[in-house]
């Protein structure tokens, strides 16, 4: 997470545009849309829309879309062993590639549980919770759902610090997640 966490960090002071979104019917991407019911801050970085209220440090919700074959899962590393994705991969691998990238990223004790299948609009998809430690020892508590479309790979992911902040935006993440609206044609 070294690599994220500093180039969020980045971004965040000012070289990205930050901007915000309000609540309302949000086009993510050219598959789906998503209607928040609070006001997010967005920083945008090719194919990654992150959405924070307090800091990513603190809570964050990223859009990951469009992943094509042989590009990495999470492209947060700089590490050659994170895993690229391919179209026939199961949910199990997909879960596995999260947390790889999670863990050469710098997060510590990273275990997922509860994948299950899950709509991703009106599509299918999967679901599983993550927890893990940050490099300065915060525990943190995720959600993750995603589908492949057209041998793409979508994600959502939700991270908050478990204290306070996870499950302070936790129903917001489901308010998210249960207004996605696929796009005619996807």
């Amino acid at each position: 997470m070294k690599r994220i966490w500093a180039g969020l960090l980045l971004l965040l002071s000012g070289c990205s545009t930050y901007t915000l979104v309000d609540p309302g019917q949000v086009a993510v991407c050219d598959l789906y849309s998503v209607k928040p019911g609070i006001q997010w801050s967005e920083v945008n970085k090719g194919d990654v829309r992150l959405w924070t209220v307090n800091g990513a440090e603190l809570e964050s919700i990223r859009f990951i879309s469009g992943i094509r074959e042989g590009v990495p899962i999470m492209d947060i590393t700089n590490e050659k062993q994170e895993t690229s994705f391919r179209p026939d991969m199961s949910e199990p691998e997909l879960v596995d590639a999260i947390v790889d990238a999670f863990s050469l990223s710098g997060a510590q004790r990273v275990q997922a549980k509860n994948l299950r299948p899950t709509p991703f609009g009106s599509m299918d998809g999967f679901r599983f919770e993550l927890e893990f430690m940050n490099e300065d020892g915060l525990k943190k508590n995720g959600a993750v759902i995603g589908t492949i479309v057209d041998e793409s790979l979508y994600l959502i992911i939700y991270t908050g610090a478990s204290i306070h902040y996870f499950p302070k935006y936790a129903q917001e993440f489901e308010t998210i997640v249960n207004s996605i609206r696929i796009k005619k044609g996807g």
